[in-house]
């Protein structure tokens, strides 16, 4: 089963969540956590967590749509 944490407060708010990731991971959880200060989490001894990744979310069947008509203004 899969766990996801959305964290948009404080940094110290971020690292309160830290032992809960820990515990989740050492109880063979899949983690997803999306917040600003993924700098807590980037050198996490673990392949089962993943930071700020939508995909794993949102899987994209088929490329994403580009809005950046201004660059390619012949494409549209």
């Amino acid at each position: 089963m899969k766990k996801i944490f959305v964290r948009n407060n404080g940094f110290g708010d971020n690292i309160w969540t830290e032992p809960i990731v820990r515990h989740f991971l050492s109880e063979g959880e899949e983690v997803l956590i999306f917040t600003p200060f993924d700098c807590i989490f980037e050198q996490y001894p673990s392949s089962r967590l993943y930071l700020n990744c939508h995909e794993k979310i949102f899987p994209l069947n088929e490329h994403p749509i580009d809005l950046r008509f201004q660059e390619k203004p012949k494409m549209h």
